[in-house]
Formats: structure tokens, sequence, C-alpha cells
């Protein structure tokens, strides 16, 4: 705000000091009985034209304070039309600044032994790689870790794809005797669309996913551009039950660069309204030992309460109160981790922000393709 719009603005607000006292003034005469009529008449004479210069000079401030305004808003719209991006430069800003929180996309070649040497662990297999293999020779590659898999495999992270091309190409070209390389494909990322209308009536699952997906497209300008003629870029999967009946959410399966587009977009047209878009990641979670990667049906292990991690009751049956709280999943980790670090188990099994649930996420999200 300019200088002259603040003293303006001062002023202004002293005037209403000055009119109080007028006022004040005004009504003493009437109070004052020794007050004749000519002397009241000159008194209020006095005091109006006082206070008619005292609203003329408020007139003219307020109207400099209206110009400067204008005068200031019209250079604010000026500077932002000049440093205004176009439509696909603010779409990919969201995108870059959007992110799925601490879950990151690792890149990894698995290497198991070849057929001819069944009976070399996973170890042995390392121990092959590391000294018969040179990263520095390869094209100084970093390697940022190597962990066993089951079946006597390992898996290697590198920096990034190229790395892991050439850590690969290397392994089967020199090491084709013992091990075979692969750089596992990922699948495409999962967003969610939230709050779809449920029209019950007409309602035909297959129907309400291809008419959603052509909706999408048509009326969302930048999605409808960069479009291909794959029909993996834009899959609808499965609707997901809402706390509202009159609504659905849906679960989309993207290519990496629609999804940077969509998340940049932050809400997509469909049909008559706006709806808001996030990452997806499903977690398969067991209702009866809490535990992941299954599900109560198929669950060989004894019941755990999701409240206190004790077995043999459910939640609903334990006694203890909030400040017992103890998590079956990070309880676990603990007992089995061999790291001095331990994480926090004061939470019930079913916490958003669990930490062996985003350990979880994190293991998930290292299969899915983000680039």
């Amino acid at each position: 705000m300019s200088q002259l719009i603040i003293s303006a603005d001062i002023k202004i607000k002293q005037f209403g000091t000055r009119f109080m006292k007028l006022n004040e003034k005004i009504t003493e005469v009437f109070k004052n009985k020794k007050s004749t009529k000519d002397h009241i008449i000159n008194e209020l004479t006095k005091n109006f034209n006082e206070l008619k210069l005292l609203f003329g000079e408020q007139q003219k401030l307020l109207e400099i304070t209206y110009e400067e305004n204008k005068k200031l808003s019209k250079t604010v719209d000026e500077n932002n039309r000049n440093n205004r991006k176009s439509y696909a430069e603010i779409t990919k800003q969201k995108s870059e600044n959007k992110s799925i929180g601490k879950i990151k996309s690792k890149e990894v070649v698995i290497v198991y032994p070849n057929q001819e040497q069944q009976d070399m662990t996973s170890e042995e297999l390392k121990m092959h790689i590391k000294n018969k293999l040179n990263p520095k020779e390869m094209g100084n590659i970093g390697i940022k870790n190597i962990r066993k898999i089951k079946n006597d495999g390992i898996i290697i992270e590198c920096n990034d794809k190229k790395e892991c091309q050439i850590l690969e190409n290397n392994i089967n070209e020199k090491l084709h005797d013992l091990c075979e390389a692969k750089i596992p494909l990922k699948k495409n990322p999962r967003l969610i669309i939230y709050n779809l209308f449920n029209d019950q009536k007409n309602y035909n699952e297959s129907s309400v996913m291809d008419n959603t997906k052509e909706s999408i497209i048509a009326q969302n300008q930048l999605i409808n551009e960069h479009m291909s003629d794959n029909e993996d870029d834009l899959k609808c999967k499965y609707f997901i039950k809402s706390k509202n009946e009159n609504y659905f959410h849906l679960v989309i399966e993207v290519s990496p660069k629609l999804r940077k587009i969509i998340l940049g977009l932050e809400k997509l047209n469909i049909k008559w309204s706006r709806h808001g878009v996030k990452d997806f990641i499903s977690v398969t979670r067991c209702f009866k030992c809490f535990g992941f990667g299954h599900t109560k049906n198929n669950c060989n292990s004894e019941m755990n309460c999701s409240n206190c991690a004790n077995t043999g009751h459910s939640h609903k049956e334990c006694t203890l109160d909030s400040s017992h709280k103890s998590c079956v999943n990070c309880k676990k980790f603990n007992q089995l981790s061999k790291n001095q670090h331990k994480i926090d188990i004061k939470h019930d099994a079913m916490y958003g922000s669990c930490p062996s649930l985003i350990r979880i996420k994190n293991l998930i999200a290292s299969k899915i393709n983000y680039d």
C-alpha cells in the first residue's frame, strides 16, 4: 500500500475524533443556562461551518484514496499478467510439487543363481558379484543397497534406471555361467477419484466406468491432449464405497506421464461436477490378526486385539483404555528387528500413520513406476 493511502486512512480516522468534539461543544451550548438565543445561533453557525469544512476535507481524502487504490490494483493486475505462466507450466509446477509423501519408487536389479547353480546361497551369490564386478569399472555406478530375497536371490538397488541397466548388462555378460539378472517390470500408478454420484436406478458397473473414462478424457483438455492410442494410459479398475451411500470413489490406473498431469490439475471435470483426486496405494490387511498381505478368510494366526495387541480377544472385547494402546505389527517388528532403532508402538493397529503401515506402503510403491 502506498504512503499516500496510509496517510489518508489515518486522517479519515482522525475526523471521527474531531466530529465528536464538535458535537460535545454544541451540546454544551444548549446546556448552558446563560446562553442567549443570539449566542446559541452564533455558536451553531460557527460549528456548522467547521463541520462542513470537515466533511469537505474527508470527501477529498476519500476520493484520493479511491484513485490510489485503483492505480495500485491496476499495477498488481499488470504484474500478474506479466508473470502469468501457461496452463501447462502451472500444471507441471503443481505436479512437481505434488509428492506422495515419503513414498518413493526404487530402482533395482533382481539376481538369481542359474539352474546349474541351485546349491548357491544368497550370500555366496552376493560375494561372487562383488568379487568379479567393480562398480567403478562399470561407469561409476552407485549401489544404494544389497539385500537377500527368497529362493536364494538378491536385490541390488541403484540410483536410477540407467545404472540398473548397466548393472544388468554386466552381470548377464560376465557372470552368465553363475546367475541371471533382470530389471523387474513396474506397475502403472493408481489414483482415486472421490465422490462420484451413485445413480442406483441405472447402475451398471461396466457402463459407469466407460462413461466416466469418456468424461475424464473429453472434459479435461490437458488429459485429452496427452492421451495416446495405448489403452494402458487410463483404465478404470474398481469402485470403493463411500460413507455416503449416494456416492462412491473410483480407482483408476494411469501411465506415469498422465499421473503427473492429473495430480497437477488437482481436480477433474466429470459430467456436471469437479472431483478431487489423489495417489492410491491399496494395502491388503487381515482383520483377524491385523497382519498385512492376506485377509481374514485365509488367516492361520491367532486373533489379535487391534487396541492392545494381546491375543485371544477382539478390540470390541478389550477392557484396556486408550493409555494402553499397542500396535501388534510394530510390536512384532521391534521383536524381530536386529537394529537398535525401535519404532513407536503406542497406537492401535488401525492408526493411519502407523510406521508398519507406512513401511508396507513404501514397499508397494517401490514396485510402481512413478517416473
